[in-house]
């Protein structure tokens, strides 16, 4: 059985698990009283426990918490205010998507690497001014995990180079565009939607 109360994404894949004893139960978190944790699923993005727990009005329940490999997320944008998205098919809404660039952070890779690697791989942008903006957590009620939010200026364009599994197009629009593309709920992409618009607020739109 994995170790109770673990946090099984909280190292990177492949790395020993912590000590069986460095968690102990009973525990609080936050008002709920975690009496027993069991991972019930794990692969090397995602993982999935359930918590047995007392709620916060002495009522016994479980919890299930989804956690998720932090991420990054990229909005390019060239001197005429252009912006670079990427159109994919996501095979858990089983649709297609229109998003800003993303991607995970590889196990022992900074955020601004990660962000840098996945620009030029999935649409062949090489930026040479990074701004972060900020990080979100994009669902926080049963997901933890994070996003890396960026802003990369300066462009210089170069072959991509997208995981066989990718299939991406990349689409140029207006920053204007992409702002009503929010709006419209055309971009539903949480990260995306938040680094549009705090990419436009910095910038004056």
């Amino acid at each position: 059985m994995k170790n109770p109360l673990n946090d099984p994404l909280s190292n990177p894949p492949n790395k020993p698990d912590s000590d069986p004893d460095s968690n102990p139960i009973p525990k609080h978190n936050g008002p709920w009283q975690v009496t027993f944790s069991e991972e019930k699923y794990k692969n090397p993005w995602i993982s999935v426990r359930e918590d047995k727990v007392i709620h916060p009005d002495g009522k016994p329940g479980i919890f299930g918490v989804v956690n998720i490999i932090s991420g990054v997320s990229v909005l390019a944008i060239d001197k005429d205010n252009n912006v670079y998205l990427t159109k994919e098919f996501r095979y858990a809404i089983r649709k297609p998507s229109i998003e800003v660039v993303s991607g995970c952070i590889d196990p022992g890779e900074l955020a601004i690497d990660a962000a840098k690697r996945e620009l030029k791989e999935e649409i062949g942008i090489i930026a040479h001014k990074w701004t972060h903006i900020g990080d979100t957590k994009p669902i926080t009620s049963i997901v933890d995990t994070k996003a890396d939010l960026f802003l990369a200026q300066e462009l210089e364009f170069t072959q991509a180079s997208p995981d066989p599994s990718e299939i991406i197009e990349m689409q140029k629009v207006p920053l204007s565009q992409a702002i009503q593309m929010v709006m419209n709920s055309e971009i539903m992409h949480t990260p995306s939607c938040l680094l549009i618009l705090q990419a436009a607020r910095l910038l004056g739109h």
